[in-house]
């Protein structure tokens, strides 16, 4: 009896006949995608330090955060295929759609969300008269520009 099997590789269509066979054929997918990912680790060496690591992490933030997640959902998965702490009583293709939904929920809460709350604080503090530049009588545009300066320091 022979397992069929399509990868996610261009053009690989394998067959396996036995655990031997499959324990190669995912070595290789493995080896793979590891070259792919050598190549790229290579070329964002090169590139952060051409750039400089801080204007490299401020240009790719989203890339590198979306790396982690993925490496880490990646490294938790197949973590609870190979060594189950229980036995399953949901599917476990619902709970992980489940999770995952969560987790783009939320998300797309908090980027909407935050910048509200930064905002409504600083309306917030400015009907109090809280802050540094309500002590001082400067014009609005002045006290923008201070505060945009100030903020890019301490930031």
């Amino acid at each position: 009896m022979h397992i069929g099997l399509t990868c996610a590789l261009p053009n690989w269509y394998l067959y396996c006949a036995d655990k031997f066979h499959f324990v190669f054929l995912v070595s290789d997918i493995i080896m793979y995608y590891f070259n792919i990912f050598l190549k790229l680790i290579y070329t964002t060496y090169h590139q952060a330090r051409t750039l400089g690591v801080s204007e490299f992490v401020i240009r790719h933030e989203v890339a590198i955060r979306l790396i982690f997640f993925f490496g880490i959902l990646l490294i938790m998965a197949l973590w609870e295929f190979v060594a189950p702490r229980r036995r399953l009583t949901v599917s476990r293709t619902l709970r992980w759609i489940n999770n995952l939904g969560i987790v783009f929920l939320d998300s797309f809460l908090v980027r909407i969300i935050f910048p509200a709350a930064a905002v409504g604080m600083a309306a917030f503090a400015h009907e109090r008269g809280w802050g540094l530049f309500n002590y001082f009588h400067l014009s609005y545009s002045l006290a923008v520009a201070l505060s945009v300066i100030v903020m890019d320091f301490v930031i």
